[in-house]
Order: structure tokens, then C-alpha cells, then sequence
């Protein structure tokens, strides 16, 4: 039985569901700091309790745990916890005392406050049942390798949560969209002094960047406090320093504060009802029903140097507000990329997606279809790494020859832009040519505007001469 359905099943019945994920990932990070802790204690070269009980070993060890930020006594590891679960006397109350011991070894305020949020946690199960769960958590963390957070959120999501997921507020960037969000700044960067995610969630896209390339200071935001225990769990999980970590409960579409980020990447969630209003930090306010370009227009206020949104595909062509904020971003030449994804890429949502990256002073906007790059696999779509790299290949070919072309890339210059139409659609070609009615149009569009401006260019030196244009 695969183990996060086994931790499942031994839960269900005993508690809601919506709770499932709140026990397990705190079960997990405690299997997981309990590990850390044995580890670098067996790394001094003796058994940790061994050393615990030598005095002078014993602050050698503290000193090490110093730079975690967090210590757990050799009684109080999981390893050991998992001896008195053969038998159904451990209960609830000594896991929580445990949890509470571990918040007491924190070395610092911060650490102290991420340790609280993480082990605030509903934790009122029998004692045989609590047992089975710590059983099935050691089963899994055992076997588990890689993004393995992501993959067993997903899992969770999947068996039980699909629609409560997003009732919730609870959203999951596909880890396929991560790689291709770290892809694209580490084309433009190798350091980052402060990256954010305004939409947090489990802040597997902040990681997967900061896993890749040095990040001095991590920022996100979210207002559901479940994915923000997931993001700390994450976070911590990862091994990142805890000193580099800012990540808050709020609201970001009403926070007011001025901080710049020279690089943010965020997966909003799609086509959120807010409370549209007309502020400095929203010149032209997204339509009531649709916050997507509120979100974009977030990041534009707190904009460094680069920013990578994952969007529904309408944002590039619908009209009304959001085709007068388009046109403000060409206007600004904050466009620098549009990339068109596959669909049924989201375990909630079947709709095409795509990816919008802003960089000032962007005078020439491409775009990339990606809608055919992808592998079905099982009731969902993947991209996988040869097909990113199919994106980051016309990426890197724009950066070093320019205005670059082909079969799904385009470049054009922002002021050449039709009404602010960002949708593009590459004629795709299976025995015989395929038309395609939007691209064609699109071009048209295109073609219609350039005509127009060069007419006006040659009607103004023509009247420079002396002469009027008269042949056409």
C-alpha cells in the first residue's frame, strides 16, 4: 500500500480530512528534525547520548545546534518514539509535550515562532490510531526522496481534496511549472539578493529556486495559515537557514507596504473575486470578478528586476480593464516574455495556462507557444525537461541574437503590439498545413498596425517635400 494512503487510511474515520494534512506534515517534520539532530550529533564521532550526558560534550553539541536553530533530546527522537508505538501507551499528550520541549530548545525568537506555528496542531487521536500514523509517517519519510513535500501534498490533495483544496484557498503549482519558473531567473541570474513569492502556498516555487541558485533573503505571503505551516515545514525540511526566511499571514492584494524585490515569481490563484478600487498601487483596477491583473499589477509595485507569473490564458486577450492593463504594461515595456502552456496542466483546473515574464525595459516582447509540449500522464498533462528546454532554448536564442523567430516564437516590438493582444497561437503542421484562425488573425492585427504607422511616417516626410501621398 502506498504509505501516504496507508497514513490516510489509518486516520480515516477518526478525524475530518481536511485535518489529514496538518497531522502528517507535522509527523513528517518531526521524523525529519529528529533525524537532522541525531545526525550531526553521530557526526561529532560518538552515539548522541553519549555525549548528551558528558557535560562538556554536551555544549559542543549545543554549539553545533546553534546554527539549525533547534535541538531535540535524545529521548524525545522520533526514533525513539517509534519503539513505544509497538505498544499503544504513548499518547497524544506526550507527543505534545515533546513538541513543546523542542520550541523550548530554540536558540532565537524567530526560530522559536516558525517551531510554534508548525507544531500548532490538532493532535486528539486514540492512542492505537496516533501509533498506526507514526508508524506509516516513519514508513513513508523512509522511502521518500526528492521534492517529496510537493509529490505527497498532491497525493493528499488528490485522494481527498481536489475541490475542498480550492474552497479552501489551498492551491499546488505542478512541480513541472517550478523547474520551468527556476529555469527562466537563473537564466538572468546566478545570485539573488531578495526573491518573493506574494502568494505563497507551500512555497514550493521560492524552493525550488533558492535550491538552485544563492538566495540571501526568501519573502512570501499568504492568507491561508495552513499553506503557510506548509511553507515553513517545506522550508525548514529543505535545509534553508531559517535567518533568510520572512514569510507572513496576510492579505497581499492589501498590503500597503513599498518594499522592492529584484526578483518575484508567483502562481496567484486564478480568477479570484476582490474589492476592485483605484489606487496608486492599482492605476487601472482589475475587473471585480477577476484578480489576475490585480496580482500583476502587485508585483509591477514591488518590481526589482524580474518577475515570472503563471496566469490563466484569458489575461492575454480579454477585453475591457484588462485589455487597457495590457497595454499599460507595453507602454511601460515591462513585457518580455509571453509563454502559451499546456492545458490540464493543475490537478483543479483543465484550463490553458500561461507564463508572463516582466523585465523593465523590455522594448521587444516574445512569445512562445507551448500549448503542444507536454505528455499526458494519467488523468493530467506534464512538461518535461525536454520540453522546457524547448522554451528556455528560443529564450536563450532571444537573448543572444535579438529579435528572434521560428515555428512556436515570435518577437516583436511592444509599441507594434495590436490593442494589447498577447495571445499567439503558432500554425502547427501534421501532413497537411493547419490553419489557424487565431494566429492568422493575430498577424493581421500585427500587420495592419505597421502599415498604419509607416503610412503616417511617409505622409509626414512627404509633406516635409511639398508632395501629398495621392497613389494610395
Amino acid at each position: 500500500m502506498d504509505p501516504v494512503w496507508k497514513t490516510a487510511t489509518a486516520l480515516r474515520g477518526h478525524i475530518e480530512t481536511h485535518k489529514y494534512k496538518d497531522i502528517f506534515f507535522t509527523l513528517e517534520f518531526y521524523w525529519y528534525i529528529s533525524k537532522k539532530v541525531n545526525s550531526i550529533a553521530v557526526g561529532l564521532g560518538e552515539d548522541y547520548v553519549v555525549q548528551w550526558e558528558n557535560p562538556q560534550k554536551q555544549a559542543v553539541l549545543l554549539k553545533c545546534f546553534s546554527a539549525i536553530g533547534y535541538y531535540v533530546l535524545p529521548e524525545d527522537l522520533f526514533s525513539a518514539v517509534l519503539k513505544k508505538a509497538e505498544d499503544t501507551s504513548f499518547t497524544t499528550e506526550d507527543l505534545e509535550n515533546i513538541f513543546l520541549r523542542i520550541i523550548s530548545s530554540a536558540f532565537d525568537d524567530k526560530i522559536r515562532d516558525m517551531l510554534t506555528t508548525i507544531f500548532r496542531v490538532d493532535l486528539q487521536l486514540e492512542n492505537k490510531v496516533l501509533c498506526d500514523v507514526i508508524k506509516a509517517v516513519n514508513e513513508t519519510c523512509s522511502a521518500e526522496t526528492g521534492d517529496f513535500i510537493g509529490r505527497q501534498y498532491m497525493q493528499f490533495l488528490d485522494l481527498f481534496e481536489a475541490g475542498a483544496g480550492r474552497r479552501s484557498g489551498e492551491f499546488f503549482t505542478p512541480h513541472c511549472l517550478c523547474v520551468l519558473t527556476r529555469n527562466i531567473v537563473s537564466m538572468f541570474f546566478d545570485r539573488i539578493q531578495s526573491l518573493s513569492d506574494p502568494c505563497l502556498g507551500s512555497g514550493s516555487m521560492l524552493l525550488e529556486i533558492a535550491s538552485h541558485v544563492p538566495v540571501e533573503q526568501l519573502y512570501g505571503c499568504d492568507t491561508n495559515t495552513t499553506s503557510h505551516r506548509l511553507a515553513l515545514i517545506n522550508t525548514l525540511i529543505h535545509g534553508l537557514d531559517y535567518h533568510k526566511v520572512n514569510y507572513k499571514i496576510g492579505d497581499t492584494l492589501l498590503d500597503n507596504g513599498r518594499e522592492i524585490y529584484q526578483v518575484q515569481v508567483t502562481n496567484p490563484p486564478f480568477s479570484l473575486e476582490w474589492n476592485s478600487q483605484k489606487t496608486e498601487k492599482y492605476p487601472i483596477p482589475a475587473p471585480k470578478s477577476r484578480a489576475d491583473y490585480a496580482f500583476v499589477q502587485h508585483v509591477v509595485y514591488h518590481m526589482g528586476e524580474l518577475a515570472v507569473i503563471l496566469l490563466p490564458s484569458g489575461v492575454l486577450y480579454r477585453k475591457g480593464k484588462e485589455a487597457q492593463i495590457r497595454k499599460w504594461l507595453l507602454n511601460r515595456k515591462l513585457v518580455h516574455t509571453v509563454i502559451m502552456l499546456p492545458k490540464n496542466l493543475f490537478m483543479n483546473t483543465a484550463i490553458e495556462v500561461c507564463c508572463l515574464v516582466l523585465k523593465p525595459n523590455s522594448e521587444y516582447v516574445q512569445m512562445i507557444d507551448a500549448s503542444n509540449l507536454y505528455d499526458k500522464q494519467k488523468n493530467r498533462n506534464i512538461m518535461k525537461i525536454q520540453h522546457i528546454d524547448e522554451i528556455l532554448k528560443r529564450m536563450q536564442k532571444r537573448i543572444t541574437d535579438g529579435a528572434y523567430s521560428d515555428d512556436i516564437s515570435q518577437v516583436i516590438r511592444a509599441d507594434e503590439v495590436p490593442d494589447g493582444f498577447l495571445f499567439w497561437r503558432a500554425t502547427q503542421q501534421s501532413g497537411e498545413e493547419e490553419i489557424d484562425i487565431a494566429s492568422l488573425l493575430h498577424q493581421k492585427r500585427i500587420l495592419k498596425f505597421q502599415i498604419e504607422k509607416y503610412d503616417s511616417m511617409i505622409e509626414k516626410e512627404l509633406k516635409k517635400i511639398g508632395k501629398h501621398n495621392t497613389s494610395w
